[in-house]
């Protein structure tokens, strides 16, 4: 432990003052201030704010780890990726970080004042490393498991939109359809003098609804206020009570779960690999699947735990979000001796099982969207043929 005041080592960082950091200061490539302060509570916002891509992280931590096991030091390594980044953001970041180190502060820490760049497990894996003297080894580890998460996501992301999308479009179209050719079989229906049927006036009411600019103008600015306070509107409750929906809906709910445990076991095996604390391993683990349904089911599994019960068991509280597969992999593992090898083979096994659902849902949604986009015009058909039909009977007689 380190008394307070006490600058923590970094490894190279005195190597890297002495072969010309001083010189580099001189030069204006860093700004060394004579004393650290805290930050005020506005830049500690501002920090927090401060948010980039998964992906990008996961570059740059590979960045990192091939210049730190060149032989580069941290405080260097970090400053040639924040003159080479694109990212604004990230540049901004890096530059603080680098006076965070400077200043004597870890590396860890400093990684730890941006909680929307650098998820928990990324600064527990850096923390882990800088205590062993493995930081090299741990940072490629981040960016595995980085690689790992990014990837379920996007698979995930891909077979979700996908319907979207699709859906997206056909009302577009269907609204278009309604805008330009209802006011003309309006016109035309009323040229006949013939009684309008019940489905008619239904749809055309539905059309006139739709297509109202007032209307629109109420959609839109009902889905701009909801994005712009999306973090108050979809707090913790509302995100699980959706995510409990979601996981009834065939396909999709199977899809929702398989990816939450495939993260899970890929977070909980490089949590021990690292040795981290067993209770902050479930914590970072469940919290970072993006589950809301697992994540509130922590608390009663950190509970048996205490109480001194197995893993498995203390999963088999949640039948509905735990299967059977998955609470005989961890008592096969504890078991063994051989927790982090059993919960990589099944975090592969589950991935497999993301990709086949994929396959799975794609192959349904497509079918279903086509047939209600179908069914759309059929009925704005059948509405427009109605009083046609009626028109040639009122001949006929």
């Amino acid at each position: 432990m380190l008394s307070p005041g006490q600058k923590s080592y970094v490894p190279g960082f005195d190597a890297g003052k002495k072969k010309g950091n001083s010189d580099k200061t001189r030069r204006g490539e860093f700004a060394i201030p004579k004393t650290h302060s805290a930050d005020s509570p506005s830049q500690s916002r501002h920090n927090e704010r401060l948010s980039v891509s998964s992906e990008s992280v996961r570059i740059l931590f590979y960045q990192l780890s091939v210049l730190l096991d060149s032989g580069v030091n941290i405080l260097e390594a970090l400053t040639t990726l924040k003159q080479s980044t694109d990212n604004k953001t990230l540049e901004i970041a890096l530059h603080q970080i680098c006076m965070d180190i400077q200043s004597g502060f870890r590396f860890s820490k400093s990684l730890e004042r941006y909680p929307r760049i650098f998820p928990k497990l990324i600064v527990e894996l850096t923390r882990a490393g800088e205590e062993t003297g493995r930081l090299t080894t741990t940072l490629r580890q981040a960016t595995d498991w980085l690689e790992r998460q990014n990837q379920v996501k996007r698979k995930v992301v891909s077979a979700l939109s996908y319907p979207v999308v699709v859906g997206v479009v056909a009302l577009v179209v269907n609204l278009m359809v309604l805008n330009f050719s209802l006011p003309q079989m309006e016109d035309m229906l009323a040229s006949m003098q013939v009684e309008t049927p019940t489905l008619t006036r239904i749809v055309f009411g539905f059309g006139h609804l739709v297509a109202n600019p007032a209307t629109l103008g109420a959609l839109c600015i009902l889905v701009v206020t909801m994005w712009s306070y999306r973090r108050r509107f979809f707090n913790f409750q509302r995100r699980l009570a959706l995510t409990r929906v979601a996981h009834e809906i065939p396909v999709v709910g199977p899809l929702l779960q398989a990816a939450a445990l495939a993260r899970i076991a890929s977070t909980l095996t490089i949590c021990i690999e690292v040795n981290l604390n067993l209770m902050k391993a479930l914590t970072l683990s469940l919290n970072s699947c993006g589950n809301a349904a697992y994540a509130a089911s922590l608390k009663r599994i950190l509970q048996s735990v205490r109480d001194g019960q197995p893993l498995a068991s203390a999963f088999s509280f949640f039948p509905d979000l735990y299967p059977p597969i998955f609470c005989q992999s961890l008592e096969v593992g504890e078991e063994s001796g051989q927790l982090p090898k059993t919960m990589t083979s099944l975090g592969r096994l589950l991935e497999l099982e993301v990709d086949s659902l994929v396959d799975v849902l794609g192959n349904t949604v497509e079918p279903v969207l086509l047939g209600m986009c179908a069914a759309f015009v059929g009925v704005f058909v059948l509405a427009t043929m109605l009083p046609l039909q009626e028109f040639l009977t009122k001949l006929m007689t």
